[in-house]
């Protein structure tokens, strides 16, 4: 199972999430694509994949990734509290392209929680993604396919060949579709704060 490519043949989609689904669980790394670049990740509650991840990349220790979650009960199992503000957000582009950021749980993995205490979470919009996370019931790591300083990449040709082979295994779903990296937006402060712009536009929300 060292290349999948996606779309899945017809008729085997559910064999194949199966065997990734089984993957994850037995802590397995991979590169997958999503809605704005390629991504790379595995089971957010492994400190052991979580520092694999960081290791792949080069990231520095203090800087956490950002988490998918498939629903807003797990979310509740990762952060504090929800805020109204935060609920506004999540229920206009959830799923899609906006990073949340929120208070973090205790006891969460390190390299998933920020020095700050604060986790980073979105709901993909990309099919593959929402598929394999509602059947998945774990949150996932989605740093980008990329080595840290480096640009993401949105075509399966751009992802570093070094990166391709280091990983467990990896789903070629071709070109990521085009657009900007997600926009993130920091709740834990009043009023919230937009920490990198992309592509979903919150001006108008914010005035």
């Amino acid at each position: 199972m060292k290349t999948l490519t996606y779309p899945f043949p017809a008729g085997q989609e559910g064999v194949f999430i199966q065997q990734i689904i089984d993957a994850i669980r037995a802590e397995k790394v991979f590169i997958f694509p999503t809605e704005t670049f390629y991504g790379l990740g595995g089971n957010a509650l492994s400190q052991q994949v979580v520092e694999r991840v960081g290791e792949l990349k080069n990231r520095p220790d203090n800087k956490a990734f950002p988490i998918l979650v498939s629903n807003y009960q797990m979310l509740e199992s990762l952060v504090e509290e929800i805020p109204d503000a935060a609920r506004t957000l999540m229920n206009r582009h959830w799923p899609g392209p906006l990073t949340i950021i929120f208070s973090a749980r205790q006891g969460l993995p390190a390299g998933t929680v920020s020095p700050e205490q604060k986790i980073a979470v979105r709901i993909t919009s990309h099919p593959f993604l929402r598929l394999l996370s509602n059947k998945l019931s774990l949150p996932l790591i989605a740093t980008s396919a990329n080595l840290s300083s480096a640009p993401p990449a949105k075509s399966w040709a751009e992802i570093d060949r070094e990166l391709l082979q280091k990983v467990d295994f990896r789903v070629d779903g071709g070109n990521c579709p085009p657009g900007a990296a997600s926009t993130v937006v920091d709740i834990t402060e009043s009023p919230a704060r937009v920490i990198r712009s992309g592509d979903i536009s919150l001006e108008q929300e914010q005035s």
